[in-house]
């Protein structure tokens, strides 16, 4: 693992700090901002970091395997994870243009969309809902776990470059990074 590739990561998230501010800012205002207390957001932020670093041990894990694949069938891993990252972006970007314009009411919400919502997780509300109104830490960090599977562009490029490493906790430890690069 080099170091280089972990202050890449880290320095993605320190350079989303705009971003995360206006996009998951009103969460944390919502959740464990709303005590007034540092100890809640420490728990929330540690599930959103775990969740990321089991992200990075997934797609390293996930790497390993194509890699292995591309060997066995002759083909340039590399290229291979390339194509895999640009047909993903471009899923994803079809993915939001398609939500976007449905927000906004210029086509239908496609009724296939629905199944992205978070809210398809079983205990979902539950665990908001609770987290909302009580402070428990195990609350706060179930909060932030599931709040790390939030759509988000910046992550879903942490999420890419982890594919390419090809090994599992190389993989996580990229996420880590990425996700203390994010507390800002």
């Amino acid at each position: 693992m080099d170091l280089s590739s972990l202050i890449e990561l880290f320095m993605l998230g320190v350079s989303g700090t705009g971003h995360c501010l206006g996009m998951c800012g009103p969460l944390v205002l919502a959740f464990p901002g709303k005590t007034g207390r540092i100890g809640p957001h420490f728990s929330y932020h540690a599930g959103r970091i775990a969740t990321y670093t089991g992200v990075g041990v997934l797609m390293g894990s996930l790497g390993l395997a194509m890699a292995t694949l591309a060997s066995v069938a002759g083909f340039d891993y590399l290229a291979t994870v390339a194509r895999v990252q640009l047909l993903f972006s471009l899923l994803a970007g079809a993915f939001l243009c398609l939500f976007g314009l449905g927000q906004l009411g210029i086509i239908g919400q496609p009724a296939w969309l629905t199944l992205a919502s978070p809210e398809k997780i079983p205990g979902y509300r539950r665990v908001l809902r609770s987290a909302y109104l009580k402070t428990d830490p195990v609350l706060m960090a179930v909060t932030g776990m599931f709040m790390g599977f939030l759509p988000c562009g910046l992550s879903f490029a942490a999420f890419s470059r982890a594919l390419a490493v090809s090994r599992p906790l190389e993989g996580g430890a990229f996420l880590l990074v990425f996700g203390l690069g994010t507390l800002p």
